[in-house]
């Protein structure tokens, strides 16, 4: 029985099919982005729409995953990080992301069909969409609700990176989407959660506020603020456990339980 993808072809599938898109391009379309320190032109390719993955290192929705993981859990706490291309997390990530173009009014602007792709993706040569994720949700939404209507998101145009450099990748989306007025603001909390990622993978605040054009001062107390926000997402989570235990009189439990010297009507003489 065939598999079908809706959020993400295999790594190896995924890494073929764009290496034989780029040897033999539909167009010759060509877009100039500044990538680990060079203006490189990376070309356009055209990709069925199932076949990329969402980046779950995604700053903007960083702290919204931490969220997510309070409504659900039955979860581990590190269940995007241990296999981010796994269809749970990536069905998670879309979930995500959907919340998010909702709230921004994205996919109106997509759903009464007229609008439709003008700029092109960005993704790793192995499919991993850096700039254009909530795009791509949207676009996935509508044409998985009606393949005909939104059939033309059937396929979607995708700029390819020479590699997958983390760094590289990582310093590509900041330029791209929390230093462009162009796009949709950024949270303080989706901030405040890279920062805190960053300093505690051992990067040197100091160049790395210069590198932000931040003070340090101000990365410091952006991260002071998420650790108390984190504790409450935590306080949520584990309360959210409650919600598995069924209640029950106290005529069910029995005389010699610890409950009942809680409750009252304990066997033991204290």
């Amino acid at each position: 029985m065939e598999v079908k993808y809706q959020f993400g072809y295999p790594i190896n599938k995924r890494i073929l099919m764009i290496a034989d898109a780029l040897d033999n391009p539909i167009t010759f379309e060509t877009q100039y982005e500044e990538y680990r320190g060079k203006y490189r032109p990376l070309k356009i390719v055209e990709v069925p729409i199932e076949l990329l993955v969402y980046r779950i290192e995604n700053i903007r929705t960083k702290s919204l995953q931490k969220q997510w993981l309070v409504t659900h859990p039955e979860c581990e706490k590190n269940f995007f990080s241990v296999d981010s291309e796994s269809i749970e997390v990536q069905e998670a990530q879309h979930q995500i992301l959907q919340s998010l173009a909702n709230k921004e009014g994205l996919l109106n602007a997509f759903k009464n069909g007229n609008l439709q792709q003008k700029e092109a993706l960005i993704a790793t040569d192995e499919g991993v969409v850096v700039n254009g994720n909530r795009r791509l949700c949207v676009w996935r939404t509508l044409y998985y609700s009606d393949r005909i209507k939104y059939n033309h998101f059937q396929t979607v145009r995708v700029a390819i990176l020479p590699d997958h450099d983390p760094q590289g990748v990582y310093d590509l989306e900041v330029a791209l989407q929390i230093h462009s007025d162009m796009k949709a603001e950024y949270t303080w909390h989706s901030i405040a959660a890279d920062y805190k990622e960053k300093v505690e993978s051992g990067v040197d605040i100091t160049k790395f506020a210069q590198k932000q054009g931040k003070n340090v001062e101000v990365i410091n107390r952006l991260i002071e603020c998420y650790e108390y926000a984190e504790e409450y997402l935590e306080a949520k989570r584990l309360l959210k456990f409650l919600d598995y235990v069924v209640g029950t009189s106290n005529e069910n439990v029995p005389n010699n339980s610890l409950l009942r010297e809680f409750t009252g009507g304990s066997c033991f003489k204290v």
